[in-house]
């Protein structure tokens, strides 16, 4: 064979390996592709993206489907970006990139929507749950801290959607805060209901904590919280002289007037306050006569004027009966206009005249 002839016999070898390489890288590419598809789509539902599907263009690994939150969209492209294909020739490394194909964020609708905070005798809390969304949890989570420090334990707060309003988080964060106010007991919602139950340290401290436990619109409350039955307050002492009790009514008295409705005997109820607290000194002075003497001013007839004054001062000294002063130490007299203390001539002496006095005298 001469020298041009073994030429065209190796440009033939050539072209028939060329051939030969040029059916078999893509078969061989096509193989890899689909071996390291098949990797990822293997770990990913081993690490719980169920939702999530592969597809493989070449190295482009694409993924669609659906996660419930945009952590776990991310955890996925994390996820597949690493994976090693063990089948692969390459396996000891990762050739192929990971794209988002279309994976969306889907939360499951939930039905009752409910969260729950408890709070054991130690002060550690379990939360338990609920949320709208990645950013109400970690404003719920942020107000977990300001409130209960490091003794909270988010045990399983979700998302999911299904809540009654918007207003949820604000809810949530309000329940939190109550509960925080308890010794132990659990604050939860269920829909757009809340509840409260537990153990607080005083009857003032539940007072307190009641006066701010108020819900977000939309949201009824419900409390079962115990606290210790208030102490009973020491009795005020007697007061053992006739005018030490003139001296303690005339001072609670001060300038305050017995109000009564216009031409009428009837106490006006501004005047409650007062005779309450007359009463409260009245009830010290056991052993002597409380007089309730009543006065008007000069407008109308003596007559009327004297029948006034009687009805008024008998209506005070039964008020002060049906507040428990006894009935036996209590006198009502009427003196009419008789005993004027300012002028009459003018309004502002006929209002001083108007008026009710207590005369402490001692007992019969």
């Amino acid at each position: 064979m001469n020298t041009g002839s073994r030429w065209g016999l190796v440009f033939v070898i050539l072209a028939i390996l060329a051939l030969l390489f040029s059916l078999v890288g893509p078969i061989s590419g096509l193989k890899s592709s689909k071996q390291m598809g098949e990797q990822i789509q293997s770990e990913l539902v081993a690490a719980g993206y169920d939702g999530v599907k592969v597809d493989m263009d070449g190295s482009i690994a694409k993924l669609s489907g659906d996660v419930t939150t945009e952590a776990k969209k991310a955890g996925a492209m994390d996820l597949a970006k690493n994976v090693k294909c063990e089948k692969c020739r390459s396996k000891d490394r990762t050739w192929h990139v990971v794209k988002d194909a279309g994976m969306t964020v889907k939360t499951a609708n939930v039905s009752p929507y409910i969260f729950k905070a408890v709070k054991a005798a130690n002060g550690n809390v379990v939360l338990d749950g609920y949320v709208q969304s990645e950013a109400q949890k970690a404003e719920v989570l942020a107000h977990a801290k300001s409130v209960y420090g490091n003794s909270y334990v988010d045990r399983t707060v979700r998302i999911a959607s299904g809540a009654p309003s918007n207003d949820w988080g604000a809810a949530v964060k309000r329940q939190m805060s109550n509960l925080s106010a308890l010794d132990n007991g659990r604050a939860s919602l269920e829909d757009n209901k809340a509840a409260l139950v537990g153990k607080i340290g005083s009857q003032e401290a539940k007072a307190a904590l009641m006066a701010s436990a108020a819900m977000p619109g939309g949201y009824s409350l419900t409390e079962s919280v115990s606290a210790p039955a208030a102490a009973e307050p020491a009795p005020a002492p007697v007061i053992e002289t006739e005018d030490a009790c003139q001296k303690e009514i005339t001072r609670v008295k001060g300038d305050s007037r017995i109000n009564f409705r216009y031409g009428k005997s009837e106490i006006d109820p501004s005047s409650f306050a007062l005779l309450n607290n007359l009463a409260a000194v009245a009830k010290r002075c056991p052993d002597f006569q409380i007089r309730v003497e009543g006065h008007t001013d000069s407008d109308g007839s003596d007559a009327y004027n004297q029948a006034l004054s009687e009805r008024r001062a008998t209506t005070v000294a039964a008020y002060l009966a049906d507040q428990d002063v006894s009935r036996a130490n209590i006198t009502a007299k009427g003196f009419g206009e008789s005993r004027p203390v300012a002028t009459n001539a003018t309004a502002e002496g006929k209002r001083q005249n108007r008026r009710i006095d207590f005369v402490v005298t001692r007992a019969n």
